[in-house]
């Protein structure tokens, strides 16, 4: 293909319409509906581990820890979340056998 022909090809399809301003704000308001529409459907967080829980609860411990007054009660009730996070933690571990790392070939 020569250049000029991809610069300035014979079959292009070239529009001579132009838009008047309600045109313009029509389409875009229209394509912003659907983008929003799309942004609803999606708008569930996703789940937060159990790592990222503990990892927060003790963010917060230590930002009340840092403060003037006194949050004792409040630590401990993070502490209870805390350790129901412990217990989450360790009903979701799976312990595994020898026979799951090695692999024998019974030939």
């Amino acid at each position: 293909m020569k250049v000029d022909d991809f610069l300035d090809p014979e079959n292009e399809n070239v529009i001579d319409e132009q838009f008047t301003d309600e045109e313009i704000i029509e389409l875009f308001c229209r394509e912003r509906e659907v983008e929003i529409e799309d942004e609803d459907e999606s708008s569930e967080p996703p789940p937060v581990s159990i790592k990222e829980a503990t990892e927060s609860l003790n963010k917060l411990i230590r930002f009340l820890l840092g403060q003037e007054g006194n949050y004792s009660k409040e630590i401990d009730n993070i502490m209870k979340v805390s350790r129901v996070l412990e217990r989450l933690k360790v009903k979701s571990l799976v312990q595994k056998g020898l026979d799951d790392y090695f692999v024998i070939d019974e030939k």
